[in-house]
């Protein structure tokens, strides 16, 4: 009889989790750059709004990456 697992298998870590943890939150910067353009927002607002967002977010990623490596 076969059982469930709850364990998640364990998994490697990236290398290079700073770089990958950068380039997810560029992504997510887009995606509200297009979306604002998309409904009708300014271009500058918006574009002020998705820079806002990826700062702050990469600056809470490298705080938290160097605080617990």
């Amino acid at each position: 009889m076969r059982r469930l697992r709850w364990n998640a298998p364990a998994s490697a870590s990236s290398k290079h989790r700073l770089r990958d943890t950068l380039l997810l939150y560029g992504g997510f910067s887009l995606v509200i750059l297009i979306l604002g353009v998309a409904l009708g927002r300014g271009v500058g607002r918006t574009l002020a709004i998705a820079a806002a967002v990826f700062v702050l977010s990469s600056l809470w990623a490298i705080y938290r990456l160097r605080r617990h490596p």
